[in-house]
């Protein structure tokens, strides 16, 4: 029978959240050791203990001395981000890691606008017509610019004074 040595706790990996889109879920991780078997738990930045719930979901399991923790967020608000701490006690000792949450951006939709310029003569002949399209023109506007184009094309010629 082989005998371990106690230890206090130890946070052996944390695995960074780094940060995410306000209303994403994410999921902080931490893995500990110690002999005793350590309590763990989760704190904010301000100290408060984290309980499971609609907000969080706190999740721990045993392999021997080693223990694996999760928190997940859901819904990540803007009063979300910062620090979490992981906490690992045993009647050794205690520590704990800190996991920095960061905001990053929600990505930008880019929208491109079709300017079409046509171009008449003063006296309007259908081998006349001009036509400059101005910036990039989404793939279904090239219908719409081919009809326009036709219809300009097919336009009784009109009579100036």
């Amino acid at each position: 029978m082989a005998l371990t040595p106690a230890s206090p706790p130890d946070v052996v990996h944390l695995e960074p959240a780094g940060g995410c889109v306000r209303g994403q879920d994410v999921s902080l991780e931490c893995h500990s050791e110690a002999y005793p078997t350590s309590i763990n738990y989760w704190t904010t930045e301000r100290g408060d203990m984290i309980v499971s719930g609609d907000k969080y979901e706190a999740v721990s399991m045993d392999n021997g001395y080693n223990k694996y923790m999760m928190l997940k967020i859901r819904s990540v608000k803007s009063s979300d981000f910062g620090s979490y701490k992981c906490v690992a006690k045993n009647s050794l000792g205690e520590t704990d890691g800190v996991i920095k949450l960061d905001e990053i951006p929600a990505p930008t939709t880019v929208s491109t606008s079709t300017v079409a310029f046509v171009t008449l003569p003063t006296t309007t002949r259908k081998k006349d017509i001009k036509s400059r399209i101005i910036m990039s023109i989404p793939q279904n506007v090239h219908g719409i610019m081919s009809t326009l184009k036709m219809s300009m094309l097919n336009r009784p010629e009109s009579k100036c004074p």
